[in-house]
């Protein structure tokens, strides 16, 4: 990552999925005490920076300039989309980021926007805006009549004269988390155990899955550990 000459390694992030040491897998339990499986994982990366530096993306797809939309979809014929790929090279230090879409992005009109930001199944409403994060968990054990649950991160308390407008104002609760991460490699970690670990353990929290209403008592738990820097970290070398 430091060498002199610049190659395709040299700018692109990978990400992986894991399960606190476990790498997530799709068809198999997330973790060793649990019925849930995934089934999709989906969301929205933006405001990139090393060492204060902008980090831009290359246009594709899968990404503007500026946001970009991770995938793993346990039920398409789609590839795992795990990769950032960046205009500039990478270099060691603080990578800085987001979880969501910038405001000024957020609320526009999706049948106008380019790609990623289209995507409808990642979009609520032009009041509310996208679906930062979509993760749907489906319940394996047939004995249990829970069907699955689900976990889809976006602002909430956005006022406009109605959905089928964009708001003026920032919403009350934006709902976006930012995160700095030690990066050694080009290789990023998000573990979801830190969010999901007491969830999945009590049926009392599982049987509700979280719309990012602020009043819901799951809900609160993600945000907070959205909150923190735990579920990502860079792969150490």
């Amino acid at each position: 990552m430091s060498s002199c000459g610049s190659s395709e390694q040299d700018q692109q992030i990978n990400i992986i999925l894991k399960y606190g040491s476990t790498k997530l897998e799709c068809n198999v339990p997330i973790n060793e005490h649990s019925d849930f499986q995934l089934e999709q994982l989906q969301f929205f990366l933006s405001n990139f920076s090393v060492n204060g530096a902008p980090l831009n993306l290359k246009k594709t797809k899968n990404q503007s300039s500026t946001t970009a939309l991770l995938s793993k979809l346990c039920h398409s014929e789609s590839p795992d989309n795990l990769t950032l790929l960046l205009s500039n090279k990478i270099s060691k230090g603080k990578l800085r980021f987001d979880l969501g879409v910038p405001f000024t992005e957020n609320h526009k009109n999706p049948l106008t926007q380019d790609s990623p930001l289209n995507q409808s199944d990642m979009f609520w409403n032009w009041q509310l805006g996208h679906k930062f994060l979509r993760l749907d968990l489906k319940n394996n054990n047939p004995a249990n009549r829970q069907t699955g649950w689900h976990f889809h991160l976006g602002s909430t308390g956005c006022k406009s004269a109605s959905v089928m407008r964009s708001p003026s104002q920032r919403c009350t609760q934006p709902n976006r988390f930012a995160y700095d991460v030690n990066l050694t490699s080009n290789t990023l970690i998000l573990d979801l155990k830190p969010l999901l670990d007491t969830v999945l353990s009590n049926q009392a929290f599982y049987s509700q899955s979280c719309m990012s209403e602020s009043q819901n008592h799951v809900c609160q738990m993600l945000f907070n550990t959205l909150g923190t820097n735990s579920i990502w970290r860079g792969e150490q070398k």
